[in-house]
């Protein structure tokens, strides 16, 4: 139950910070990210795509041999813009 309570008083302090965040966003970008977002992210898909294979290359050549590593993480970056589009959409709601 200790930790129960501790991740209750955690989430407390920071949901406050990531709210101001997304209001700050909101702020500065508007409408603008996501309208250019909903417009290029089949192309973010398609760039983060070739940059991991790119990555995976140099990282062979740096290590010597076939290991997945950091590189592939490349791909979380257009899947976390997208969930941030869906996050919208269902808060439009």
């Amino acid at each position: 139950m200790k930790m129960i309570e501790a991740f209750k008083r955690a989430n407390a302090k920071i949901e406050p910070v990531s709210d101001r965040i997304l209001n700050k966003m909101s702020e500065l970008f508007g409408e603008k990210l996501p309208c250019f977002l909903k417009r290029n992210i089949v192309k973010a898909y398609v760039l983060a795509f070739f940059v991991t294979i790119a990555a995976m290359i140099h990282a062979y050549f740096q290590r010597g041999y076939l290991a997945f590593g950091g590189e592939i993480m490349i791909m979380l970056l257009p899947a976390m813009l997208d969930m941030y589009l869906g996050m919208r959409e269902d808060s439009d709601e």
